[in-house]
């Protein structure tokens, strides 16, 4: 990710912090003797912050008027290993415009993330999750963002709800695990500039979605469902796939597939093929576009042209 998008995203979150929305909802969080941290929240909105104390320990910490425990602030947990969570971590936020952000800490075991209806925004930074990593939203505009140096060792699922929903990954490396994204109605922004060494599926179910994939490894295969209405894809210049791509464009009627320039030879996906390209046609007479590193197979169940341009 370029540093100007990187500021961008960090400034989405500063302004939060600065200028936040009236959060008067309260949260209980709780610590089981076998290291598993539980939080979860009324219907009203909630803001918090996981992150560690400064030395050592785990806090939860409310933000704009939301209560932890009932008290204003902060609660800290007394943990065996510095910042690290030794057993799971679950969230669960109830309605309202919600807001959580987990930082700078090291989850052992697995982690759950729900939040109801409302426009929930959440926010992963710094962190290490060395489990299963689940995050749910209800229907509302969620804004979801994994960036600095977190690292997802297993399985990351997003599944978001109905509504204009962002996804943003961006210097996120998800090693080994499959990395599922679900979207349902609502016009729909994934944007992937992170390193996977899994299988990707992405599913952005039914609105005008479009989806960006950079700087992206993959060993194995990546699936893509665009759904109904007119989506479009962007694999920019930077983008690596070393596995097969396999894009069912649903029932639009005007899908649109681009491959940007740039200064890269990794790929070409264009109008005009060159270096060891060419277009084929598989069994069921779909064309597929064949490279030097990826093949890509494009189903078209609405009419849909396979538009592959190139931006000028």
């Amino acid at each position: 990710m370029k540093r100007a998008e990187m500021l961008m995203l960090m400034l989405v979150f500063v302004l939060w912090h600065v200028l936040p929305a009236m959060a008067d909802g309260n949260v209980r969080a709780t610590m089981s003797s076998s290291g598993n941290l539980k939080i979860t929240g009324d219907k009203r909105s909630n803001q918090i912050v996981v992150t560690n104390n400064g030395i050592g320990d785990i806090r939860v910490e409310g933000m704009s008027g939301t209560t932890v425990n009932g008290g204003n602030g902060g609660v800290d947990f007394a943990i065996t290993t510095s910042n690290t969570l030794e057993g799971k971590l679950d969230i669960i936020l109830k309605g309202g415009d919600n807001y959580v952000e987990i930082r700078d800490i090291t989850v052992i075991k697995k982690m759950q993330l729900k939040c109801g209806h409302g426009d929930n925004t959440i926010g992963i930074f710094n962190a290490t999750l060395v489990d299963d990593v689940s995050l749910n939203t209800g229907h509302g505009n969620d804004f979801i963002v994994l960036a600095g140096d977190t690292l997802i060792a297993e399985k990351l699922a997003i599944k978001t709800s109905g509504g204009d929903d962002s996804i943003e990954i961006a210097e996120c490396a998800s090693n080994y695990g499959k990395t599922i994204i679900k979207t349902n109605s609502g016009n729909d922004l994934i944007n992937l500039q992170g390193y996977y060494l899994g299988r990707l599926a992405l599913d952005t179910g039914k609105g005008i979605d479009e989806l960006y994939i950079s700087q992206y490894i993959n060993v194995n295969r990546v699936k893509i469902f665009l759904g109904r209405d007119d989506d479009k894809i962007l694999f920019a210049s930077t983008a690596n796939l070393t596995g097969t791509v396999t894009i069912n464009g649903g029932k639009g009627d005007n899908d649109r597939i681009v491959q940007d320039d740039g200064l890269s030879t990794d790929f070409y996906l264009m109008s005009k093929f060159i270096e060891n390209s060419a277009v084929e046609t598989d069994a069921d007479n779909e064309p597929a576009v064949i490279t030097s590193q990826m093949v890509l197979d494009y189903t078209a169940r609405g009419g849909d042209p396979l538009d592959i341009s190139c931006p000028e």
